[in-house]
């Protein structure tokens, strides 16, 4: 039972965490953001789960973990982007349960102070009008539809190109929207960095889609990216994880790209981490978490049946 089991889930899993948030922030966030959060009572609950459920390790010990071949399952805990909350949420659960995790930063959010999609979420929940290209983004606020159609639009808009990122940008300063708190400052992460069971992972400069820039393009995000983060936190970077992380934003050149300069780099693929992987640890699958996922829902996601069905039992996706 336990050799069909690793079939399905592999030798590891990998989780995704964005932001950990109280339950009134999380009540009134619009989608696409709201489904990168999860309560810090949920948090709670999940970290309790996986610390019994799995030995959980950090990023560093992923590759001879699967090289193993034994009966025990591993699970690697991630972060995206740079948010506050998750030293001020997420950090004193980890360190309850002595559960390790990595941190993967943008570091223009750290250079700039400030969180662009949150800005626009706040603005557009107000009804403000971001005028873009000649483009108004306008709904009437309490329209939670529409406004996360339109908040949708914005993120896409300022992930496709640094042009449009910074258009994205003046629009939201032109219509008024103050920079979020919520942004992780470069003396927040000097702070986190020290932290025992924190590691510092890259996450690109601009949080840009990859694989619709051009090769030279990915490659300068990619690298400045962990050149900021060296210079400023005095410590090698080993680690990636490319932005959204799907099949559309990151492929084979974004993986050959990685691996000019980082151990591992980490996708959005939802499947276990299997022996396979040793040869491509440019190309490793994570499990986004979320509030739905209770102990029992995210043990059962965690099994990787469903992975294997999806992937067609298929244990290595690219």
């Amino acid at each position: 039972m336990a050799g069909l089991k690793r079939v399905y889930m592999g030798s590891a899993v990998i989780l995704t965490y964005h932001m950990v948030v109280d339950r009134e922030t999380y009540s009134r966030a619009l989608n696409p953001l709201r489904r990168s959060m999860v309560t810090l009572e949920r948090f709670e609950e999940q970290i309790r789960f996986l610390s019994r459920r799995f030995r959980v390790i950090s990023m560093d010990e992923l590759g001879e973990a699967i090289k193993g071949g034994g009966s025990e399952s591993y699970a690697v805990v991630t972060f995206d982007d740079g948010y506050r909350s998750t030293i001020n949420n997420a950090l004193p659960v980890l360190a309850r349960h002595s559960v390790p995790a990595i941190f993967y930063l943008t570091t223009s959010f750290m250079d700039e102070e400030r969180l662009w999609w949150l800005e626009a979420h706040d603005a557009i929940r107000k009804g403000a009008r971001i005028s873009v290209k000649g483009r108004d983004f306008r709904c009437p606020a309490g329209d939670a539809e529409q406004m996360e159609r339109v908040l949708h639009e914005v993120i896409m808009l300022g992930s496709a190109s640094a042009e449009g990122q910074e258009e994205v940008k003046n629009a939201l300063r032109d219509c008024g929207a103050p920079p979020s708190a919520e942004a992780m400052r470069w003396d927040d992460a000097r702070l986190l960095s020290g932290e025992p069971l924190a590691a510092i992972g890259g996450h690109t400069h601009r949080h840009l889609i990859l694989a619709g820039l051009s090769e030279g393009e990915a490659r300068a995000e990619v690298y400045l990216s962990k050149q900021r983060l060296e210079e400023e936190l005095d410590m090698p970077v080993r680690h990636l994880a490319y932005p959204f992380g799907g099949a559309a934003h990151a492929g084979k050149r974004e993986f050959a790209v990685a691996a000019e300069g980082f151990d591992t780099a980490v996708t959005m693929r939802r499947a276990g981490v299997h022996y396979e992987h040793q040869r491509q640890m440019h190309a490793l699958p994570r499990y986004p978490v979320m509030q739905r996922d209770t102990p029992l829902l995210l043990g059962a996601r965690l099994s990787g049946l469903e992975a294997f069905i999806k992937h067609r039992g298929r244990r290595v996706v690219i």
